[in-house]
């Protein structure tokens, strides 16, 4: 209590909005995230949305719309059918496939030359690090990015890379769950693909 988290790099002040794939009790679907005004008690994320950036903006609702669609052509978030872990019948991977990272960077790509660019705006997607909690280090989590355009930006530099990040599943640990649960969630990560075509349904 008082105490401040740290600032993710990604953050700066052409930053408008930061989506993340959310669910009530599994991953459903991608939102606009209240990131940027609650992640800590400091002045920088209490500042408010942009307008064309809240919840109900047309430019919003179609970005979401348009990767909840993306999400729903890759098959939706992934399950493990094998862990048991907490009396589960279908587990939700817990961490993002690497795959599905930079299937969604094609996404961002697409969607910033066929729409964003043209508005001054660009988005991109990544793994990145964001403290949550004081007592504990930065954790990485997958997020969208909708920026002001900035070419220097979509270097996507404060991202862990695909290889670092695969690197790290590797010490992910799952709490209770047995050794057995944990290869399989680490496999059913590492080894998840898109479908061949899903690509050719993004609009």
């Amino acid at each position: 209590m008082g105490c401040c988290l740290s600032t993710p790099a990604f953050y700066h002040p052409d930053l408008l909005a930061v989506l993340q794939v959310q669910g009530k009790h599994v991953f459903t679907s991608w939102r606009i995230t209240p990131l940027l005004k609650t992640h800590a008690p400091s002045p920088l994320y209490m500042r408010a949305r942009d307008p064309d950036w809240s919840r109900n903006s047309p430019v919003a609702i179609e970005l979401v719309d348009i990767l909840n669609g993306a999400l729903k052509d890759m098959g939706g978030w992934p399950i493990c059918e094998t862990i048991r872990c907490w009396s589960a019948i279908r587990f939700p991977v817990g961490s993002a496939p690497p795959k599905m990272v930079e299937a969604f960077k094609k996404v961002c790509q697409q969607v910033n030359e066929a729409k964003l660019f043209n508005m001054g705006l660009q988005c991109r997607a990544g793994m990145y690090k964001i403290e949550r909690r004081s007592d504990l280090p930065p954790g990485n989590e997958f997020c969208v990015l909708v920026e002001k355009r900035d070419d220097e930006k979509l270097r996507n530099v404060e991202a862990l890379d695909t290889l670092e990040y695969s690197s790290s599943l590797k010490f992910l640990a799952m709490g209770p769950c047995p050794p057995r649960d944990q290869r399989d969630h680490h496999a059913a990560v590492t080894t998840w693909s898109p479908p061949a075509n899903w690509m050719a349904r993004v609009q």
